[in-house]
């Protein structure tokens, strides 16, 4: 669900900024939630679904896991 209300209530820019932060850190973000372990290969191809990471109950906590400050629904409209 957290993943599904920073989606929703984001802005494109935003989603595809945090995702690419994702992805960055070897997780992988998408409105069913926040996967870890995921392997790619040297062209980007997704290897592994990953796993999905235990303990995210809310918005802040995918922001936390990602080192990004929280920003509430108002300020992702970009």
């Amino acid at each position: 669900m957290p993943a599904a209300l920073i989606y929703f209530s984001s802005g494109s820019i935003f989603n595809r900024s945090l995702r690419l932060k994702a992805r960055r850190m070897g997780y992988r973000l998408n409105q069913r939630g926040l996967y870890k372990d995921v392997m790619r290969d040297r062209q980007g191809v997704k290897l592994t679904e990953g796993v999905l990471v235990k303990g995210v109950k809310s918005e802040r906590d995918i922001f936390r896991i990602l080192a990004v400050p929280y920003r509430p629904p108002e300020d992702r409209s970009i």
